[in-house]
């Protein structure tokens, strides 16, 4: 026929293949994908170099503890990174104390949602066990019950007699 294919290329939706193994190609522009990684309870006496030193086993980008507008250390950080090396320090660093306090780290990251409410979850636990996830909804915040059968009190009509 002559005519050029185009079969010999991977598309990007297509699925990448190592080995016996196939990895959509998705997951591996993820795991590379640059997050934020923020980490909790953080003893006063914790600073940027003690950080950076933490995370040298990690490929970060940067490291960063916060302060409030008087100086105050705010007991927070924040950590740049790809995503699969954060991962990885999730469960490295899972349950360690720093001068005492046992810090918590989580991604934070945009995610598939434009809004907040989109990216919002809490992990809901019985008995100690997580069993499922409650996803935040605007419509759910602010519900109040109202004596008048869910009607805003402005919303009334008056009976005239």
């Amino acid at each position: 026929n002559g005519k050029w294919k185009h079969d010999k290329f991977a598309s990007l939706d297509s699925v990448r293949t190592l080995g016996s193994t196939s990895i959509p190609l998705e997951s591996v522009v993820n795991a590379n994908k640059r997050v934020r990684m923020n980490i909790f309870n953080l003893a006063e006496t914790v600073n940027t170099a003690d950080l950076e030193e933490l995370f040298t086993s990690y490929s970060i980008d940067s490291v960063s503890v916060h302060y409030g507008e008087k100086g105050n250390h705010l007991g927070t950080a924040e950590v740049v990174m790809k995503r699969n090396d954060a991962e990885r320090a999730i469960n490295d660093l899972k349950g360690i104390s720093i001068d005492g306090s046992r810090i918590l780290l989580a991604i934070v990251d945009g995610g598939k949602g434009s809004s907040i409410f989109d990216r919002v979850q809490f992990d809901k636990k019985i008995n100690g066990r997580r069993e499922s996830q409650l996803e935040v909804r605007p419509q759910n915040l602010h519900k109040k019950k109202m004596g008048n059968g869910g009607r805003h009190p402005l919303d009334r009509t008056e009976k005239t007699s």
